[in-house]
């Protein structure tokens, strides 16, 4: 109870932040709901489904070998949505949405504690929230896997920042901080570059 009252600050402002990107969400995804696939859509949904009933490692090495690192993360993303939603473009959209505002609000702790700025980190959010979403007509749905990936960067970084200054010791820690480095990295291999 000390730390809410000690912290109702910084709580009310992330709490109004995830109002406010789950606004902008909403109003960013009703325009692009009823578009449809992007060519782009497709042939990763095609191209995993003619490899045939072969096991899923099978699958994904295939994809690797042929398509390299950059398109099996979407591929495999794509063909994940495609096996839980099937054609219902929405739900691969409304799902992407979801991810993005989880990245958005993940990335405010992010900012907020390399900056030392409350107001920067917020700023940034709301920008961030607002801008490019894989909808439409304009993006591929597999671009979505992007967000998953962000998220757990922001979250490796922050606990890695947390480490550092011996904030948060043990090695349940070091479990974590290498799982969300992983997960980031097999999530969008190229957020591995600069």
């Amino acid at each position: 109870m000390t730390y809410i009252r000690n912290h109702s600050k910084d709580i009310f402002i992330f709490l109004a932040l995830i109002v406010i990107v789950a606004l902008l969400q909403i109003n960013l995804l009703e325009p692009f709901l009823h578009y449809g696939f992007t060519p782009d859509d497709w042939w990763p949904l095609a191209h995993f489904h003619f490899l045939g009933q072969n096991n899923l490692l099978e699958k994904i090495l295939a994809i690797w070998k042929t398509d390299g690192v950059y398109a099996t993360y979407q591929i495999l993303y794509i063909n994940l949505l495609h096996h839980f939603f099937k054609f219902n473009y929405e739900a691969y959209q409304i799902t992407n949405h979801i991810l993005k505002a989880f990245s958005a609000i993940a990335l405010y702790p992010l900012i907020a504690i390399f900056f030392r700025n409350r107001l920067l980190a917020f700023i940034t959010t709301v920008l961030y929230a607002m801008a490019y979403s894989p909808v439409g007509t304009f993006e591929p749905t597999a671009k979505g896997s992007d967000f998953l990936s962000i998220s757990f960067m922001s979250l490796f970084f922050i606990s890695y920042y947390y480490k550092i200054k011996n904030i948060i010791k043990g090695w349940k820690w070091n479990i974590f901080l290498s799982l969300m480095l992983v997960f980031t990295v097999l999530l969008s291999p190229i957020r591995m570059y600069p």
